[in-house]
């Protein structure tokens, strides 16, 4: 596609084959919020091999001044028809955000066009000049994410294994297993306080496919809480690539069993899966789930950061 050009901005869409792509990726991901290096870590690995890798990279736009490649906006898209934005929140002139402006606006039309219905962009938690271009751009700010972390040790398991119910299970994930998954992850989703706005832009198979695609996928890591053949709670466990880190993907609870014990086995199970594999745990939870947030602190996790989470679906920009 050839480059649009508004004021003194040209932008382009850029190929991994482009001249300026590596560049480009630089720049979208230099200036990245620690907590956001799980969803930038695998661009930075691509920057420092410079080959081809298994990422899908769509769309990376660049923003131009005088044909000088200035911004770089790159979206890492991921299984379930959804993309993250990296976008370079340290741009803070009055030229360089409208520079911005027109290449988020661009790099959100091109998602569109190659199927994404989900965009998300995470940013600082307190407002900033891009809270106005993102809403320019056609995206919402949902919530704010609260990033939690605790350490694990080997005897974990030894002091708070916690039984099992006389019909109660642990089932893993399988070919087999999945629509047990998608059925427990549906019913978690009713009367949700987490990121509850999410649930009606996504099927849940659209974000089964998504948390698989969230650092290493190991099915014996993902589980269903059974009492006999009715699903009672998920929990969504995968390894930080290179690192000593198992993060919780994903935990609910289907709202019937809410307030029975479900929460607490499915923390024990975490603490213990990690205590295995790793050396700490960490999540993301929606600020505004208070009853989550007592939860993961009275199992003795600590806030480490907060950061917001804006989003875009094709009903939000119009298309």
């Amino acid at each position: 596609m050839g480059p649009s050009t508004e004021s003194s901005w040209s932008i382009r869409e850029l190929s991994f084959d482009d001249v300026d792509f590596l560049a480009a990726l630089h720049l979208a991901v230099v200036a990245r919020p620690k907590v956001s290096t799980l969803i930038a870590q695998p661009v930075q690995d691509l920057l420092e091999s410079g080959s081809a890798s298994e990422l899908r990279l769509r769309p990376v736009v660049g923003a131009y001044q005088h044909n000088i490649l200035r911004i770089g906006i790159v979206g890492v898209e991921s299984p379930g028809a959804s993309n993250v934005m990296l976008v370079p929140f340290e741009l803070d002139s009055q030229v360089e955000l409208e520079g911005g402006l027109l290449a988020l606006r661009h790099a959100r039309e091109m998602a569109g066009d190659y199927g994404i219905s989900l965009s998300q962009v995470i940013g600082p938690e307190r407002q900033s000049k891009w809270d106005d271009i993102l809403q320019e751009a056609g995206f919402i700010r949902l919530t704010d994410l609260v990033y939690m972390t605790r350490t694990v040790c080997n005897d974990t398991a030894n002091f708070s294994r916690r039984l099992l119910g006389r019909d109660q299970r642990w089932v893993t994930c399988s070919a087999e297993t999945e629509p047990l998954f998608c059925d427990a992850i549906g019913r978690s989703y009713v009367q949700s306080m987490d990121c509850p706005e999410l649930t009606n832009d996504r099927t849940v198979q659209q974000s089964l496919s998504s948390h698989r695609a969230v650092g290493v996928f190991d099915p014996a890591t993902w589980f269903v809480l059974a009492d006999g053949d009715q699903p009672q709670g998920v929990l969504l466990l995968s390894k930080v690539r290179r690192e000593p880190v198992m993060e919780i993907v994903y935990m609910g609870v289907s709202q019937l069993a809410r307030g029975s014990g479900v929460a607490d086995l499915l923390m024990d199970q975490a603490l213990r899966i990690t205590a295995a594999k790793a050396t700490s745990l960490i999540l993301a939870v929606d600020a505004r789930n208070e009853p989550a947030k007592r939860l993961y602190a009275r199992w003795g996790f600590v806030e480490i950061a907060r950061r917001a989470a804006w989003i875009a679906t094709m009903c939000s920009i119009g298309r």
